[in-house]
């Protein structure tokens, strides 16, 4: 229930027998690219026109290719999570087979039904269709690459590129969202042809079509106008069902555990339904994740493990992979099998879903008015300045007036039936939407899977139908973390800028991310030297069709004076030639 990927040739698919080969080269190119873990069994489907490839870690099951009725097959990953009547109990066997039911009978109830992350496939060969489905935050990616001839499909970008036999476009408009928003808006990539399916969507591919069949709509729910006090008391019920749901009888449970509000709400959860915790921290010595963690492990007396990082760790990932990290630094119980599958439970989805931590009041009452290029720059200004001195000068308008002119059209696809819940919601459907891309592009090394109730789909949608107004600066959040019968709201806890402040006292001397400078001077300078490097000898990457070539020499020029203060650039330039080269600068951790 990890990975999958694919092939379907849909001309082979009308009796064409001249392109065999294409199929053939795909499938050897997926058998050894899909996982780089030599211990994942892979389970293997093909016929004329179409293969299938997958591997389950056992994290949550032996997941097999399930074969669904008139020699039809299907494939699903990660966690449906459909509840039976009761609303918790479930079993991730069942409902992956009523995912795949679903699919073959096109049941788009059933699917309304999950709460969990999952991607699937299904294959019917007498048809000759394939459909292949998110979740309803399509949080567990599925990648699809089509045109005319072929469909490839993958749930990691660095598989989906192995499959081709070419090189990938890049997308001008794709890769103007990606510098600008941080990622492509929807279902985009920065990849021409590229596409993921869409949250709570099924797409369907024959020998000459391609449509999209929703199956859950956020812009649907109906809202629920209730006080502080009683939207506290409900979400933390449904946060002790989701996380219900998602122990299944279990009596322990791993976690991650830091300073802030979103993990120590998880722990809090799993202690509130029972259960024994072994918590891992990863963190920088003295910083606040360190201090107020310990605190709290303390306070909780829960097993609690620290590995203490420092700046250099940081500088040479894109983002904190915590699963390769825990992978690293948290050792699993002597008595669990070393190489199956694993389960953390993780406070990702918190801070955006219940925190709102991006959004203002001022910007709920712009994004309620009617969306123009002149509200586009108002709530996001960083349009309105250059991303980057490396970016080509003739490039850099174009690619400004892409990402605002895309960001309007975009904006007018977001209509929820709460106006002021409209910035959320594209935060909701982006930011989030593609929050863990990056784990699951390395979860055949990690082998962790994570436990999220805060993106739990029951939870989320139940946050969305209520007025935005409480959840602003953490109200709420700072309200409900008192709701819990473990004492979490009783030593401090870290708070963004701007937002509500945490009311116990703050410990006096430790390192504040939001106030310390963790990437500067030497070890920054050795970070960007060594970006500067690789870059300069990639000369035939895609990338330099964007970078300037000058500006480049005149960031390795200050690099080798030891001026630290622009640094910055070749963060932007590794950024850039990560994500358009598929390689990794600096080995992942392992």
């Amino acid at each position: 229930m990890t990975a999958f990927c694919g092939y379907f040739d849909r001309h082979a698919s009308n009796g064409r027998s001249d392109r065999q080969h294409l199929l053939h080269e795909a499938q050897g190119r997926a058998r050894t690219n899909l996982s780089r873990d030599p211990h994942h069994k892979l389970h293997e489907y093909s016929d004329t026109c179409m293969f299938l490839i997958a591997f389950d870690n056992g994290a949550w099951r032996q997941g097999t290719i399930i074969p669904v009725d008139h020699a039809g097959i299907a494939w699903v990953s990660g966690n449906p999570l459909i509840p039976r009547d009761d609303g918790i109990s479930n079993d991730p066997d069942e409902s992956s087979l009523q995912v795949a039911m679903a699919l073959a009978n096109q049941d788009l109830v059933a699917l309304s039904g999950s709460a969990g992350s999952f991607s699937a496939a299904y294959w019917s060969p007498s048809e000759k269709k394939l459909r292949l489905c998110a979740d309803k935050l399509a949080l567990r990616p599925l990648y699809v690459y089509l045109d005319d001839d072929s469909c490839y499909f993958a749930s990691s970008i660095r598989v989906l590129r192995s499959l081709l036999p070419c090189e990938l476009d890049l997308d001008d408009t794709g890769l103007a969202q990606f510098i600008y928003f941080a990622q492509p808006l929807g279902c985009r990539t920065i990849f021409r042809n590229v596409q993921v399916v869409a949250p709570g969507s099924i797409l369907e591919i024959d020998t000459g079509t391609a449509s999209s069949t929703t199956y859950f709509c956020w812009d649907k729910i109906t809202p629920c106008d209730t006080d502080l006090a009683t939207s506290s008391h409900d979400l933390y019920r449904r946060f002790i069902t989701a996380t219900k749901r998602r122990t299944q009888g279990r009596i322990a449970a791993e976690a991650f555990l830091t300073g802030g509000m979103d993990s120590r709400s998880v722990v809090a959860a799993l202690l509130d339904c029972g259960l024994k915790v072994r918590a891992f921290n990863y963190s920088y010595p003295n910083s606040a994740d360190d201090v107020l963690g310990r605190m709290l492990a303390d306070r909780l007396q829960v097993e609690y493990l620290c590995y203490h990082s420092n700046p250099q760790d940081r500088l040479k990932i894109n983002a904190d992979y915590f699963a390769l990290n825990a992978k690293a630094h948290f050792p699993r119980q002597p008595e669990a099998d070393q190489n199956s599958g694993r389960l953390i439970w993780s406070g990702d989805g918190g801070s955006v879903g219940l925190g709102h931590v991006y959004i203002t009041a001022e910007k709920v009452v712009l994004a309620k008015s009617q969306i123009n290029e002149s509200t586009v720059l108002q709530l996001f200004p960083g349009i309105n300045q250059p991303a980057s001195r490396l970016i080509k000068r003739s490039l850099g308008n174009k690619l400004s007036d892409l990402a605002t002119s895309s960001m309007v059209d975009h904006w007018k696809s977001i209509n929820p039936t709460q106006p002021s819940r409209r910035i959320f919601m594209y935060y909701l459907l982006n930011d989030q939407m593609r929050h863990l891309y990056h784990h699951y592009e390395q979860i055949d090394l990690s082998n962790i899977e994570f436990e999220m109730p805060f993106f739990d789909m029951d939870f989320l949608s139940q946050v969305v139908s209520l007025p935005i107004d409480m959840f602003l600066r953490h109200k709420l959040y700072n309200y409900w973390i008192s709701e819990f019968s473990a004492p979490v709201n009783q030593t401090p806890w870290q708070v963004y800028p701007g937002h509500e402040p945490c009311p116990l006292p703050q410990p006096e001397n430790f390192l504040s991310q939001w106030e310390t400078n963790w990437y500067g001077g030497k070890v920054g300078a050795m970070v960007a030297k060594t970006v500067i490097d690789v870059l300069q000898k990639d000369r035939s990457s895609p990338t330099w069709k964007y970078l300037d070539k000058k500006w480049f020499y005149a960031l390795k020029v200050a690099n080798t004076l030891g001026i630290h203060s622009y640094n910055y650039e070749s963060d932007f330039a590794r950024k850039i030639y990560e994500d358009v080269s598929g390689k990794t600068i600096f080995a992942l951790p392992n």
